[in-house]
C-alpha cells in the first residue's frame, strides 16, 4: 500500500479525551459521524481534483511526492524499498496515513 504522512494538523493524535469518548459511546452516530468526516476530509477530497485519474497531472504529482516520503523514510533500508514502496499507481489501493508504520518496519526486532 501507499504509506503517507498523517498530515499532523488534520489527524488527531489517536489520544481522545473522556469527553469525546464518552461522546463516541453515548450519542448514537457520533462514532460514524466522525468517521464519515474524516473520510471526507482525506478521501473523498481527491476525486474532484483528479489525483486518482489515470495519467492525470495531479496523480502523476500526488504519486511523486508520495513516493518521494516513502523512499525518504526507508532510505537507510535499501532492502525494504523493493518490498514496500508499491509498483502500482497511486488510487489503487487506498492510502494509509500514518507516521508510524515505516519506521516499525526498520526496528531490530522486525523481520
Amino acid at each position: 500500500n501507499w504509506i503517507s504522512s498523517r498530515a499532523a494538523p488534520l489527524l488527531p493524535s489517536g489520544k481522545y479525551s473522556d469527553a469525546a469518548k464518552w461522546v463516541f459511546g453515548s450519542v448514537p452516530g457520533m462514532e460514524r459521524l466522525y468517521r464519515s468526516s474524516l473520510y471526507c476530509m482525506f478521501e473523498a477530497t481527491f476525486w474532484p481534483i483528479g489525483v486518482f485519474d489515470k495519467g492525470g497531472m495531479l496523480k502523476s504529482v500526488a504519486e511523486r511526492r508520495v513516493r518521494g516520503e516513502m523512499l525518504h523514510a526507508l532510505s537507510d533500508r535499501k532492502d525494504l524499498i523493493e518490498k514496500v514502496v508499491p509498483n502500482f499507481g497511486l488510487g489503487c489501493k487506498r492510502v494509509c496515513r500514518t507516521d508510524d508504520y515505516l519506521p516499525a518496519l526498520k526496528r531490530s526486532n522486525v523481520s
